[in-house]
C-alpha cells in the first residue's frame, strides 16, 4: 500500500494544549440554570453544558476491519476524528449530534435547547458568535451528504470542506483542524449513505413495496398547486435528484432556507430549520395552510404515507463494522500512523495511538489475544513522543521496524 499525504502549505497550527479554551465545562447542577428562561436563555461565555443523553453512534473500531487502500485509511481517520471529543475542543463530539453521520432527536443541551434535537449554536457558551437571541436550530442529518449540496440551513456552503471547517471553528469555537483532519472528516461524511430503501427505485419512484396510500401520496406530491401551477412539492424536492433541488426557498418559515433531502426524513424529527414541527403531519398541515392547497384529511394522510415511504429505510453504517467472526486487524495501525506521519500531524497521530491502545487493552482480555499485545502497546507509546517533538523520520522508522504485527 503506497501511502502519501502532502499537506497544503499553511502556517503551523498550534498544538491543542496551547490553544486557549473559551468554553470551560460547566459542572453545575440543573438547579443552577433554573433562573434561565428558555425564551431568552444566555449562558455565560465561560460556561459549557455537556449534552444530555443522545442516541450515539457505534464505537470506533480501528482494528475491526481491513483497510484496503488509502481512501479506506482516510475514511477510518475521519471516523476517529468525527467521534473524538478532541476535535471540537468541548465535552462532546460530532458524533454526539450526528450519530454515525445521521442526526439525533433526543440530545438536549440545558440552556441551549428548546426541545430535543435542537441547539442554539449562536451562543457564547459554544462559539464566539453571539446574536443576542435564543434561537435553537434543528440538527440536520448528514446522510447522503455527498449528494445534497449546498450545506448549512441557509445553503451558505457549496461543498463539505468549508461547511465542516465552519462547524468546527465557527459553531463550536474548536481549534482549527489540520488539513489532514479536515480531509479525513470530509471523506468520512462522504461515505455516509442514504438509507437503503426498498420502497424507492434508482430514480426516486415508488416500487411495489410501497403502500397504496403512499402511491396516492406520490400523485399529490407531484400535483401543481391550484394557486400557482408552476409549483408542486416535487418542484423543490425532485424525486430524481434525491428529493432536493439544491436551492433556498421561503416557505413561510421566516426566511429563505435550504431545501433538505427527504430521503432520511423519518429518522430526522423535529422538522424545519428550527424544529418547530414535531411530526410529518404537522409539516403537511403547514404547507396546506401556507399555499392554500385545500387538502382533505385523506389527502394529508396519503402525503404523510408517501413521506414515510420515501424517507424510511435502513441506514447502513458509513464504515464497515467488525466481521461476524470478530477478527481483528492490528496491522491497520501501520497505515493509519503512516498517513498521520506523512502529513506531519501529531494531533491525529496521538488520537490513533490512544485509540489503538484502548482497543488493544480490550483485546488483551479476550480468549484469542495474541502474545504480542504488550509489545505493540510499548512500541506505540514510544512513537507518540517522536511525533510530538517533530521527529517524523524517526517516527516513520519506528512504525516500520517496531510494530511487528502477526499477519
Amino acid at each position: 500500500m503506497a501511502l502519501l499525504y502532502l499537506p497544503m502549505k499553511k502556517p503551523p497550527v498550534p498544538e491543542r494544549s496551547a490553544l486557549p479554551s473559551l468554553a470551560i465545562r460547566c459542572t453545575a447542577t440543573m438547579a443552577a440554570f433554573g433562573a434561565l428562561s428558555l425564551g431568552s436563555a444566555h449562558l455565560a461565555a465561560d460556561m459549557l453544558v455537556s449534552p444530555g443523553p443522545g442516541q450515539g453512534g457505534e464505537p470506533v473500531a480501528l482494528l475491526g476491519r481491513p483497510l484496503e487502500d488509502d481512501r479506506a485509511v482516510l475514511v477510518a481517520l475521519g471516523e476517529l476524528a468525527f467521534k473524538s471529543k478532541e476535535v471540537l475542543g468541548v465535552e462532546f463530539s460530532c458524533d454526539d449530534c450526528h450519530p454515525d453521520g445521521g442526526t439525533t432527536s433526543t440530545i438536549f443541551f440545558t440552556g441551549l435547547s428548546d426541545k430535543p434535537g435542537n441547539i442554539d449554536t449562536t451562543n457564547r457558551a459554544l462559539t464566539m458568535v453571539e446574536d443576542g437571541r435564543f434561537n435553537p436550530k434543528n440538527i440536520p442529518s448528514l446522510r447522503g451528504a455527498a449528494h445534497t449540496e449546498p450545506f448549512g440551513h441557509r445553503g451558505n456552503f457549496e461543498t463539505l470542506r468549508p461547511f465542516t471547517l465552519f462547524a468546527v471553528t465557527g459553531e463550536f469555537n474548536g481549534p482549527t483542524p489540520t488539513d489532514l483532519i479536515l480531509d479525513a472528516l470530509v471523506a468520512y461524511q462522504e461515505e455516509v449513505a442514504f438509507p437503503d430503501n426498498p420502497a424507492l427505485d434508482a430514480r426516486g419512484r415508488l416500487t411495489d413495496a410501497a403502500s397504496d396510500a403512499a402511491v396516492r401520496g406520490q400523485t399529490l406530491f407531484a400535483k401543481p398547486f391550484s394557486d400557482n401551477p408552476a409549483l408542486s412539492c416535487a418542484t423543490c424536492h425532485p424525486p430524481d435528484a434525491n428529493f432536493t433541488d439544491g436551492a433556498v426557498h421561503d416557505i413561510g418559515s421566516g426566511d429563505v432556507f435550504d431545501a433538505p433531502s427527504l430521503r432520511d426524513v423519518v429518522a430526522s424529527p423535529p422538522y424545519f430549520h428550527d424544529g418547530r414541527h414535531d411530526t410529518l403531519a404537522d409539516v403537511v398541515d403547514h404547507f396546506d395552510r401556507q399555499y392554500g392547497l385545500g387538502l382533505a384529511s385523506s389527502d394529508k394522510d396519503d402525503l404523510v404515507a408517501y413521506l414515510e415511504a420515501i424517507g424510511g429505510g435502513t441506514a447502513p453504517p458509513p464504515v464497515p463494522r467488525p466481521d461476524v467472526n470478530g477478527r481483528r486487524f492490528p496491522a491497520n495501525i501501520e497505515p493509519l500512523l503512516a498517513m498521520a506521519i506523512a502529513g506531519k500531524d501529531h494531533s491525529l497521530g496521538d488520537l490513533i495511538v490512544e485509540q489503538a491502545v484502548r482497543e488493544l487493552d480490550i483485546w488483551r482480555t479476550a480468549a484469542d489475544a495474541p502474545d504480542g499485545i504488550a509489545a505493540w502497546k510499548t512500541a506505540l507509546r514510544r512513537i507518540e513522543p517522536l511525533m510530538a517533538t517533530g521527529k517524523w523520520a524517526a517516527a516513520d522508522e519506528a512504525v516500520r521496524s517496531d510494530l511487528n504485527f502477526v499477519r
